[in-house]
């Protein structure tokens, strides 16, 4: 909280009317431009050319000395999209700096999101942290049945919601949902000691029905 009050001095600067106007990129048809996003110690500038771009980076590095914060280029990544197309050339600051650019194929990872040279979503990596965190959840001794039930819907299939929502629809595939599935019914049954051949319609029916109220990944 008090990072995000010390940084608002920047926010409030780089959002200035003026300045988004004349640099600011519009993401959407009819969106007002963007030139600066910020959450908590992740800053984005967001240029509508690569003029546009150095000059927001330079004035926000400016913004940040006057409050006593220091930015790295050499620690910062410029994506950079030209008529459609992301060049690997860096941004050149006019102190001497350079921003280096994605390199097509590169993949990095911001708020979350693992992004290439379009949103990419490892599946490998998705169910083997799933697979993980169900098995400790399954194992702990220090829970009981229901307590167990309640993080799995709560918090362990929330953590993989996001990634799914930020992944184009055509890179996730069904087998990747139903094997999510069966990772969940499976932890469901040693839970409750349930039988193999228990109805899934009692898994997935909500609880005002008798049900457990599971979310379905199909």
């Amino acid at each position: 909280m008090l990072y995000n009050m010390s940084t608002d001095y920047v926010t409030r600067n780089m959002t200035e009317v003026p300045i988004v106007e004349e640099y600011g990129l519009s993401l959407c048809e009819g969106d007002q431009p963007v030139t600066f996003l910020g959450f908590a110690d992740d800053s984005t500038v967001v240029g509508k050319s690569r003029e546009a771009a150095v000059h927001l980076t330079e004035m926000a590095i400016r913004l940040f000395k006057e409050i006593v914060l220091e930015v790295s280029p050499t620690k910062s990544k410029a994506t950079v999209v030209e008529n459609g197309v992301m060049s690997e050339v860096p941004l050149y600051l006019s102190s001497g700096a350079v921003i280096e650019a994605t390199k097509k194929g590169e993949k990095v990872r911001y708020l979350g999101a693992t992004v290439t040279d379009q949103l990419d979503f490892d599946q490998g990596k998705v169910i083997k942290q799933l697979t993980d965190q169900v098995d400790r959840l399954v194992h702990f001794a220090h829970l009981h049945a229901d307590q167990k039930l309640s993080l799995l819907n709560q918090w362990l299939w929330p953590s993989i919601i996001y990634p799914l929502q930020t992944a184009p629809t055509n890179t996730i595939p069904k087998v990747f949902l139903q094997t999510v599935d069966k990772i969940v019914k499976s932890a469901v049954r040693e839970i409750l000691q349930l039988p193999s051949d228990t109805a899934e319609a009692f898994m997935y029916a909500p609880r005002k029905y008798r049900g457990l109220g599971l979310m379905r990944a199909i």
